[in-house]
C-alpha cells in the first residue's frame, strides 16, 4: 500500500463541506470565484458548468482555461477546460476539470446543449464523474444536470439549475449517493455599468448558501469584481481584462476555515464561421 502523507489527508479534511459533499470539482472560471459564485444568471462559456440552461445567449465560439490553487499545495489545485459553439440552434458546449495531483483527485468530463425560446433558455449536460484514491479505489458515474434562464424585466433576470438530476450513486453496490445540488438566482442591471447578483444554493446533505456579487464595469477593457459566500463564510475579490478576443479574469477568495485560494482564467473567442 503507498504511504500517504497524513498532512495531505488533514488538509483535504479541513477543505469546505461543499467541496466533498457534492463530489465535484469546485470550478466555475475566476469571474464566478469574484462575484461569491452566485452567477447562476451568467452566460458566458462558463456556464456550462455553472448553468447549462444560460449558456445559449453566447454568440460567438470560445475556449477558455482555469486553475484554482490552494495552500500553495499542488495536491489540492484545481485545472478545468471548457468550449462553446453556437449552432443554427443553440449551444453545444463541453467541459473537464480536475481536483487534486496527489494521491486523491476528482475529475470529470462532460457535454451540454442550450437553447433560447424567446424571453427564455434551457439547457441539459450529461457529466461522467470519478473519484479516486490512488492504492484503495477507482469509481465513477453519469451525473445529469439541467437549467434554465429567464429575462423577466430588460434589467432583471432568474436562473435556476439542478444538478444529478439521476440521483446517481457511487462506491461497492452503489451505497454512496452523489448529493442533489439546487441553485436558483437573480441578476439585476440597474444600469450599464453594473451588475447584481444574488442566489441561494441547496445541497440535499447541508444547509442552504447565500451568495451575493457585485460587478463594475469600468471600461470595455477592464472590470471590478466583488463578493460574498454563506456557510462557511467566503469573501472574494477579483478582475477581468479583454483585449480584442483575448479574455483574462482572477479571483481571490478567503474561506474562514482554510485561508486563500487564487484563481486564474484565460479564454479566447475563436473566429465565428458559419453555423453548423
Amino acid at each position: 500500500m503507498p504511504s500517504i502523507r497524513p498532512m495531505y489527508f488533514l488538509l483535504l479534511w479541513m477543505l469546505p463541506a461543499k467541496l466533498f459533499a457534492q463530489m465535484v470539482p469546485e470550478l466555475a472560471g475566476a469571474r464566478a470565484a469574484a462575484l461569491g459564485m452566485g452567477v447562476v444568471t451568467s452566460g458566458d462559456v462558463w456556464a456550462v458548468q455553472n448553468n447549462i440552461g444560460a449558456l445559449a445567449v453566447m454568440e460567438t465560439p470560445e475556449i477558455a482555461f482555469s486553475c484554482n490553487t490552494r495552500l500553495n499545495l499542488q495536491e489540492l489545485n484545481t485545472f478545468g477546460l471548457v468550449a462553446g459553439y453556437p449552432l443554427r440552434q443553440g449551444i453545444v458546449a463541453a467541459d473537464a476539470s480536475r481536483y487534486g495531483t496527489g494521491a486523491y483527485h476528482l475529475s470529470t468530463v462532460g457535454l451540454g446543449y442550450s437553447h433560447k425560446i424567446s424571453y427564455m433558455s434551457v439547457g441539459l449536460k450529461l457529466s461522467y464523474l470519478q473519484q479516486v484514491i490512488e492504492g484503495f479505489f477507482s469509481r465513477g458515474t453519469l451525473v445529469l444536470e439541467a437549467g434554465g434562464k429567464a429575462e423577466l424585466l430588460p434589467d432583471l433576470h432568474f436562473g435556476a439549475h439542478a444538478y444529478n438530476l439521476t440521483q446517481s450513486s457511487m462506491g461497492r453496490d452503489n451505497r454512496e449517493a452523489v448529493p442533489v445540488l439546487l441553485k436558483a438566482g437573480l441578476e439585476y442591471l440597474p444600469d450599464e455599468k453594473i451588475s447584481l447578483y444574488l442566489q441561494t444554493s441547496k445541497n440535499t446533505d447541508y444547509p442552504a448558501r447565500l451568495s451575493t456579487g457585485l460587478e463594475y464595469t469600468i471600461s470595455d477593457a477592464l472590470q471590478l469584481r466583488t463578493g460574498l459566500m454563506t456557510k462557511p463564510v467566503t469573501a472574494s475579490f477579483g478582475l477581468g481584462f479583454r483585449h480584442q478576443d483575448f479574455r483574462f479574469d482572477y479571483a481571490f477568495r478567503h474561506y474562514s476555515t482554510i485561508g486563500a485560494a487564487h484563481h486564474f482564467t484565460i479564454g479566447v473567442a475563436l473566429p465565428a464561421k458559419e453555423k453548423l
